[in-house]
């Protein structure tokens, strides 16, 4: 894997002519950790900026939540070719992945090799640690958060460096011990040329909760000198005929010189090249002059009115043609807006919240108007995620509310402000699958089992959630693997409306489990009663209750025994029944021990679940019995919902029977649960 020295000055010689031969003189300008230079104590202070330490033969460092850099200068000779070889690994939790500027990195000069596993790659740019935010990725073998030097492999990285023509004749970078090249990179032009230092550290722009480890094993940079031609050149950038910029330079006779594709005046006027290909000149000895005609960019000025509920609002959006000529000008307008009666209005068109168009000419007026008529009285607050106080990490995509999402900023959170005691829901659109759950909690409340919302799914959801006192609301994230707040994931809006009553339904039998995600009253109900349970040795008591609290499970009966469907009152809080055997589920949850509801043969009633698993949708509930009364098969109503039934034990001929579990799939050897059977359910003792 070592480069041939030899046939990379031959190929350079017979490109550009200007090497002198290939016999000519190599040096070492810095080598440590090799067979010849091992590390000490003593030369480790030759990398400036920290106190390294010797770990395992290796230069070492670590810290937590801070970015740092070890550095040591060199002074290749004048128009040199430069070689690096160097063992390098980092083992990094960096809170932040590569398009935010995250990395545990080696570099030489603006060449920077890095890891981070937040991404789950390691990287490469050739723009320094500006460039960051660009790297272009690659994966190997390597476990990306090992903090075992024993297990985990070092990076083998090798690159050459023409002085002379700022140009990285390659970069090559493999894992300890493979043949192959993780990255083959070859004769790149570097924009930013750096040949004096070799720097290995840590760039953040999160908070860091674990400990950055960096180890360099070994490092070996050797020069060749070079004999070269160079001559002068001029650059002249006109618009119209007039001259706005002259550059001027000297370089290597053979070696290609680029002309910048974005130039700034004297008076700071931006120009953009008229070609679109970068234009070019291959130096001679002498007449080396490019002229590149250049234009202003392209503008337009959008004139966009709001009309909320009849009054018209404008504003003039400014739009100028990007640095790499996207001729483009786009826009984003809000779900909902606020009209001067303080009511929030939702957008007619929701479909897509943004429009996009093309520069078509110089200096462009567009007009658009966006209408708000329809009003929502339950809205108590409507917020988009990047305008609220503590948001950071903005994406922008004209399919979301007003063109962007955002995240919370750490444990600070996003700021939703102070609500009074009372039933809500809140709306949002999660738009990537976060590492951290979308939270919602009290600003002033540090337990993490308190949170009033956590979510974790992409996409749009609604949930409810009651305040029993004034509260100050954060949406946050939070990691249960080291119970923390933290960086939450990315979201579109926050929508919280008011809510008033919740519906409750049972089905044609007459019964049904119910599980409210907010505390409920009945008081005020005609057609539905609320139940909870009690087991008392072969008999169940159902009790009627008038509140039900979030997450309790409770039975409804209809009061003529029929379909039907109320909606109760919504409240800030209730307490739990005491002696309740029902357990309340909010989310889809599948049991095997416990009883569901069920109507087998006409017999409406709890039945055992099965073996394999029974769901619980959610919403629902099921009946939990003592383990004395672990042979109970089946819990049928007697028709009299505020009566005692009887605890019985149903039995059905299964004769020559296909088995089939709740799930549709056929049970070759059905053991004890409940099954269908010739399109019934019935109870396998």
């Amino acid at each position: 894997m070592k480069q041939n020295l030899l046939k990379t000055m031959l190929a350079g010689a017979m490109l550009a002519g200007t090497l002198s031969s290939w016999g000519a003189e190599t040096s070492t300008l810095y080598e440590r950790g090799t067979e010849a230079t091992s590390w000490t104590e003593t030369n480790l202070s030759e990398f400036s900026g920290l106190d390294l330490t010797l770990n395992n033969n290796c230069a070492y460092y670590e810290a937590t939540n801070q970015a740092y850099e070890a550095v040591h200068e060199i002074t290749p000779t004048d128009k040199a070719i430069v070689n690096v070889d160097a063992y390098w690994y980092g083992m990094s939790s960096t809170g932040g992945k590569f398009g935010d500027g995250n990395g545990i990195y080696f570099r030489f000069g603006n060449v920077v090799v890095a890891e981070n596993d937040q991404d789950q790659k390691y990287g490469y740019t050739l723009e320094g640690l500006n460039g960051m935010n660009t790297v272009t990725q690659f994966k190997g073998k390597n476990s990306f958060r090992s903090y075992d030097i024993t297990t985990k492999k070092f990076l083998h990285i090798e690159m050459e460096l023409n002085t002379a023509t700022n140009t990285l004749n390659y970069l090559r970078i493999s894992e300890e011990g493979s043949d192959n090249y993780l990255v083959d990179l070859q004769d790149q032009k570097l924009q930013n040329a750096d040949f004096t230092s070799v720097a290995f550290g840590y760039i953040k722009k999160r908070r860091v909760s674990l400990p950055q480890y960096s180890y360099l094993r070994s490092v070996k940079i050797t020069e060749t000198k070079q004999d070269v031609e160079t001559a002068d050149y001029t650059i002249n950038y006109t618009n119209g005929g007039q001259t706005v910029k002259t550059v001027t330079g000297k370089s290597v006779v053979g070696g290609k010189i680029s002309a910048e594709t974005v130039v700034y005046d004297e008076n700071n006027n931006r120009y953009l090249t008229v070609a679109d290909e970068t234009p070019e000149i291959t130096l001679a000895s002498t007449g080396n002059v490019l002229n590149v005609p250049v234009r202003t960019p392209y503008t337009a000025t959008l004139e966009l009115t709001k009309n909320v509920n009849g009054t018209e609002s404008t504003e003039t959006l400014s739009f100028e043609e990007a640095d790499d000529k996207t001729k483009e000008w786009s826009y984003a307008y809000s779900l909902y807006a606020k009209g001067t009666d303080d009511k929030y209005y939702k957008a007619d068109n929701t479909e897509t919240f943004g429009e996009k168009g093309t520069f078509t000419s110089d200096k462009e007026v567009i007009k658009k108007t966006v209408n708000y008529s329809t009003a929502d009285d339950d809205v108590v607050l409507f917020a988009e995620a990047e305008n609220l106080s503590g948001s950071t990490d903005k994406s922008v995509d004209l399919s979301l509310s007003n063109g962007a999402a955002a995240a919370g900023q750490s444990t600070k959170g996003a700021s939703l402000g102070t609500l009074p005691a009372g039933v809500y829901s809140i709306t949002t659109v999660i738009t990537d699958n976060a590492q951290r759950n979308f939270v919602l909690h009290d600003a002033n409340e540090t337990d993490k089992g308190k949170n009033l919302l956590e979510v974790k799914e992409k996409g749009e959801f609604t949930a409810d959630f009651s305040l029993t006192d004034e509260t100050p609301l954060i949406i946050t994230g939070y990691t249960n693997s080291n119970n923390q707040y933290n960086q939450s994931c990315h979201f579109d809006y926050v929508l919280i409306k008011s809510v008033k009553n919740v519906t409750a339904t049972v089905g044609e039998t007459g019964y049904a489990t119910f599980t409210p995600s907010v505390p409920v009253d009945f008081t005020n109900a005609k057609a539905i009663k609320a139940y909870k349970a009690k087991v008392e040795g072969d008999k169940v008591v159902l009790t009627e209750v008038s509140t039900v609290a979030a997450g309790e499970g409770v039975v409804l009966h209809s009061a003529d025994g029929k379909a039907a469907s109320e909606t109760v009152d919504a409240i800030s809080s209730a307490e739990k029944a005491a002696d309740n055997a029902l357990t309340g589920v909010l989310e889809a949850t599948t049991i095997t021990d416990g009883y569901a509801l069920a109507t087998v043969d006409g017999e409406t009633g709890f039945f055992k679940a099965n073996v394999d698993g029974t769901v619980i949708p959610a919403g629902k509930a099921y009946l939990t019995v003592p383990a004395s009364s672990a042979k109970v098969l089946k819990v049928v109503f007697d028709g009299d919902a505020t009566g005692i039934t009887d605890i019985t034990a149903g039995a059905v001929s299964t004769k020559n029977a296909v088995y089939y579990n709740l799930n549709g799939q056929r049970v070759a050897q059905p053991s004890k649960g409940l099954y269908i059977v010739n399109g019934k359910k019935i109870i396998k003792k």
